[in-house]
Parts: C-alpha cells; sequence; structure tokens
C-alpha cells in the first residue's frame, strides 16, 4: 500500500553515515572545475545533493555553488566525476597541491569496461591544464585481474562511464521512482539487452521484501540511494 511504502521510504533515514559517503556524499565539499563555451573556466563547489524533481535523464543532481559569479547549477553524476577530475588536473599541471590531494581522486577506483570489473591504478598527464586549451588529454591504466593493461589507452569519457556504471551491481543498495516517490531497495539482477531498452534493473524494494515482489525499472528510474532529508 502507499501507507507502507510511505513509512519504507521514510526508513531510509536509519542508513548510517557510512553508507552515505559510500553513495557518493563524500562529494559534498569538493571543489569541480566546469567549462563554459563562453565564459570559460569556472571554478565552483558541490554543496549538496538535490534529491527527488530531478529533469529528465538526471540520475542524481547535485548544488555546485560558483563564487566568481554567485551562479548555482545542477550536474548529475557524470558531469560532478569531469569536474573532479578536470579540477585536479587543473593543479597537478601547475605542480600545486596546495589545493589537491598528491594522488587522483580516480586512483584505486572501481570501473567497469567492456564487461569487465578493473581497479584504475594510474593516471598519465598527457596535455595542458584543460582550463586554458578547453580539451582534456588524460591516460587512465586500469588493472583487471591482476594484470596491468597497460596497452589499452583509457581516456577520460571511457573511464568515467566505467565509474558510473560499476556502482551499479547485484546486492547494491539503490532507490527506484515510481509514481512520483523515490523507494530505498536492494538490486538484484541487471539484465543487459541489445534493444532500445539497454539495460533493465530488477530492484526489491524494502516495503516488497515479506512479499518478495521486484521491480523492474530502466536506468531512468533507478538511483543509488536517496534519502528523505537530502537537500533540495
Amino acid at each position: 500500500t502507499n501507507a507502507k511504502r510511505s513509512a519504507c521510504a521514510a526508513a531510509a533515514k536509519q542508513e548510517d553515515s557510512s553508507q552515505r559517503q559510500k553513495e557518493g556524499y563524500g562529494w559534498v565539499g569538493r571543489k569541480v572545475l566546469r567549462i563554459f563555451k563562453d565564459e570559460g573556466a569556472a571554478e565552483g563547489e558541490i554543496q549538496a545533493r538535490r534529491p527527488a524533481g530531478r529533469p529528465p535523464g538526471m540520475n542524481s543532481s547535485w548544488k555546485v555553488y560558483y563564487p566568481c559569479d554567485q551562479y548555482i547549477e545542477y550536474l548529475n553524476d557524470v558531469e560532478v566525476l569531469e569536474g573532479l577530475h578536470l579540477y585536479y588536473k587543473k593543479y597537478a599541471s601547475k605542480n600545486d597541491f596546495t589545493k589537491i590531494t598528491p594522488e587522483h581522486p580516480f586512483l584505486w577506483e572501481k570501473v567497469e569496461l567492456d564487461n569487465k570489473i578493473g581497479t584504475i591504478v594510474r593516471w598519465e598527464n598527457i596535455g595542458p591544464d584543460p582550463s586554458a586549451t578547453q580539451e582534456d588529454l588524460s591516460r587512465f591504466h586500469i588493472r583487471f585481474e591482476g594484470k596491468l593493461v597497460s596497452s589499452v589507452q583509457k581516456n577520460l569519457d571511457q573511464v568515467v562511464y566505467g565509474l558510473n556504471t560499476v556502482r551499479m551491481v547485484k546486492g547494491r543498495r539503490v532507490s527506484v521512482y515510481y509514481e512520483g516517490i523515490w523507494y530505498p531497495g536492494t538490486l538484484r539482477v541487471v539484465k543487459r539487452s541489445s534493444r532500445k531498452s539497454g539495460v533493465n534493473y530488477e530492484v526489491l524494494c524494502d516495503c516488497d521484501t515479506k512479499k518478495n515482489i521486484s521491480t523492474v525499472v530502466t536506468r531512468r528510474d533507478i538511483d543509488l540511494l536517496r534519502y528523505p532529508n537530502d537537500a533540495a
């Protein structure tokens, strides 16, 4: 019933802080670099995660504030990952480690590429600061099954795609969007298809556990676990 689903959604507030960290909440407070077509490069800070009500096609929405002109925009996960990389590269290119950590933020993260799970073990800066050229040149090395695949060069777009895809795996805590509400649950099955639908996700929502009934959705209506008290 709707009452049970509402109670189920409210129960998500009980998830502990470590789970929130795993779902990407470590991004709040981080800096990103965005390159705008007319205005050029601008640095912003991620202030909050925005929950339901996202525009069609956006699976997560992050509030970013740009102090240079007091501008606010909302980014999806892919745009945040790109922004984190560009911010790091800007200062790494100048050997200025006062604003960034010594290691690239993607190092040791899991990625899924060509239906295989790997780990990013190395980043090479093979081009200038992208805020000056509006073009990023980077090479990432991925280790699959303990072997360094150095002969395969993965660029930023490929790695960002892999970082975003790898999180949707069996057993992952997720939320599904149904009739205007996000419901927490556990991802049961990922069904890849060559049809237009692409990938279907079978999720056991918490409120359907006793009935053992799964909900099947496409990528647009599934996301990493959302919390009812997220900032709007």
